[in-house]
């Protein structure tokens, strides 16, 4: 599958059912020396008191399925902002 083809899929947990993101506002993090992904990155809610940028770090191996629409992941525990 191409990164293309994530793009706009919601991510949803599959713990509460929430929505958590959707693929189109995250990013990847990927690791340099074995091109694997290590996590996605999604953005924090906008804010006008805070101004540093704090993203919510799901973990790849956290990714359980990529279906036509959505993208369902476990629980991230504590919310692992970074």
């Amino acid at each position: 599958m191409l990164f293309s083809e994530l793009t706009g899929k919601v991510i949803v947990s599959i713990d509460d059912g929430e929505v958590v993101g959707t693929v189109a506002a995250a990013d990847l993090l990927i690791d340099e020396a074995t091109g694997a992904i290590v996590s996605l990155l999604l953005p924090a809610g906008h804010s006008l008191i805070r101004s540093e940028r704090q993203e919510t770090a799901i973990p790849w191996e956290n990714v359980v399925k990529i279906g036509p629409e959505i993208v369902f992941v476990r629980a991230v525990p504590g919310g692992a902002r970074l």
